[in-house]
């Protein structure tokens, strides 16, 4: 019988490799990234003891997508293949994630080594969320780690990466989150800048009166909740006393006036309102912050003159300095920012608090900086007249140049275009270059001094009307529908209605300094509107 156990044994290990592996060992998939942050839960070890413990880590990958990973304590930790503990991985640190059925099981952090004490950091490379943009394209800050604002400079080689592309500076705002590459011949000069992350892009801006707050669910609900829609307070039903939900998360920020709080507490401030803004993940709303109003709320619409943010304060251009605190909800370029971001430019909505008087503000809203965005320093519009057309350039006469926006008269000039520049003409679907365009009007987007697009017309005088406001997400054929309108008059942004029909048969999109169709408007897309009549646009610049 002896004799056949070698068969059995080989029959046996055949048999069980035939099972695929998956059976045996479970898979595992390798998720890697730039390091966020780490999230301890409160875990009650009994009835009156609780203790914090790992939760979660937060990922940014290479398509600048946040990814939330599960972690315990059980997690295997490495930095450059030496154990370490879970404080040793910091913000901007490459890691790689073995993660199976959810959970993190090996976390292998990469950090450079310095070789010998004369090596000198070139080519270094570092992390921040943009504060600052230099309106004359010259520099960029950033907060840094240790939440100082730090100033970087550009040159004519600095490089601009999104989406492992070469982009514009056009497409960097304030509150992006960027990793920086220093020149090898400064080392306050940037070599590249890439953005790894857009800035928190605000979904919607809401207020409620408290009906319950879920600290373990993470539910907010409220009744009759308002959206913050054309420059007003909007219901978002029809019907009296609605209840709405919607959901927040551990690090979701909870102000009482000036105080952060805890969300335990809240359930002591049922039936009081609430102002709270949120942010669009994986398809749903989700709330980004919150603070429940204190006293009497007021509303301004002011021009931004200066901002000061040692002592926590904006001018605003009738009624002077108003203090913010650390939980004002601040919003520019349609992104959530902190105040570093402010500027003296465009006009600001401010929700303030107080008994008798302007106390304190709750939201800031520049609600449009428009085209004097401190991005599009080297962008230009142009009308005029095609005086004479060469060897890829060209000249204009009664030339015209949008500055502050107004047109103001140039005379002349002298632009370049190539073979990349954009051309159309109004009811002249054959029209593709300048041929046959001499002593013809046209609108030309122009950036540094390179024609981007131009739009040749039929009249010799520019549009006369400029508005802001936001994409609705419905269009036709021919036309769009704008919301959050502010029309230029006077020298001043005016609140203005929804726009339900603007025509865009003859007009050119322009976004992150290139043309774009007009099937390519994301809803709530923010919008520079050159436009003939209230509502015929000629240019419309989409961010």
């Amino acid at each position: 019988m002896f004799k056949f156990t070698p068969y059995i044994l080989m029959l046996s290990i055949l048999f069980f490799s035939c099972f695929p592996s998956s059976l045996q060992v479970q898979a595992s998939t390798l998720v890697s990234g730039m390091f966020v942050d780490v999230t301890y839960e409160e875990v009650m070890v009994d009835k009156k003891t609780t203790e914090k413990q790992l939760s979660k880590i937060t990922l940014i990958n290479d398509k600048g997508k946040t990814i939330t990973l599960n972690i315990d304590s059980y997690a295997s930790l490495f930095i450059n293949s030496t154990p370490t503990s879970i404080g040793a991985f910091k913000e901007g640190m490459w890691v790689e994630a073995t993660v199976e059925l959810r959970n993190v099981k090996e976390l292998n952090g990469f950090v450079d080594i310095a070789q010998g004490s004369d090596s000198q950091a070139i080519g270094e490379s570092l992390t921040g969320t943009v504060n600052t943009i230099d309106r004359s394209g010259k520099f960029i800050a950033i907060n840094s780690k240790e939440r100082n604002s730090v100033k970087y400079y550009l040159d004519a080689q600095t490089k601009v990466i999104k989406d492992n592309k070469l982009v514009d500076l056009s497409v960097l705002y304030e509150g992006d989150r960027v990793k920086l590459t220093l020149s090898e011949n400064s080392p306050s000069t940037l070599s590249t800048i890439e953005i790894v992350a857009e800035g928190i892009k605000v979904e919607q801006l809401y207020k409620g009166t408290v009906q319950q707050i879920d600290a373990k669910k993470k539910k907010l609900v409220v009744k009759d909740e308002k959206v913050f829609r054309n420059w007003d307070w909007r219901n978002t039903s029809a019907n009296k006393g609605n209840i709405s939900s919607k959901a927040f998360t551990a690090k979701t920020p909870i102000y009482v006036g000036t105080k952060k709080v805890d969300s335990n507490q809240l359930r002591n401030y049922i039936n009081n309102e609430i102002y709270y803004v949120t942010i669009e993940q994986m398809g749903q709303e989700v709330v980004q912050k919150m603070i429940i109003k204190q006293s009497n709320e007021r509303n301004l619409h002011e021009g931004l003159n200066s901002v000061d943010t040692s002592a926590q304060k904006i001018r605003l251009s009738s009624t002077g300095n108003l203090a913010y605190h650390n939980g004002t909800i601040i919003i520019r370029n349609g992104r959530l920012v902190d105040a570093s971001a402010l500027s003296q430019s465009g006009d600001a909505y401010v929700i303030t608090n107080g008994t008798t008087t302007h106390q304190y503000a709750n939201v800031i809203y520049v609600t449009n900086d428009g085209f004097q965005s401190a991005n599009l320093s080297n962008h230009e519009v142009y009308f005029g007249q095609i005086s004479s057309v060469g060897s890829y350039r060209l000249t204009l006469t009664n030339a015209n140049r949008l500055s502050n926006n107004y047109w103001y008269g140039v005379g002349y000039s002298n632009l370049s275009f190539s073979e990349d520049t954009v051309v159309v003409e109004d009811a002249n679907s054959w029209t593709a270059d300048f041929t046959n365009s001499t002593s013809k009007y046209a609108y030309f987007y122009v950036k540094d001094n390179h024609i981007v697009a131009a739009r040749i017309v039929g009249w010799s005088s520019p549009a006369s009307f400029i508005s802001v406001g936001r994409y609705s997400g419905n269009w036709n054929w021919n036309s769009i529908q704008v919301k959050d309108v502010s029309q230029w008059q006077a020298g001043n942004w005016i609140e203005s209605n929804p726009i339900y029909y603007m025509d865009t048969t003859w007009t050119t999109f322009i976004k992150e300094g290139k043309v774009i169709s007009k099937s390519d408007l994301e809803e709530n897309d923010r919008l520079y509107i050159i436009h003939d009549t209230y509502s015929q646009a000629r240019i419309i610049l989409v961010d």
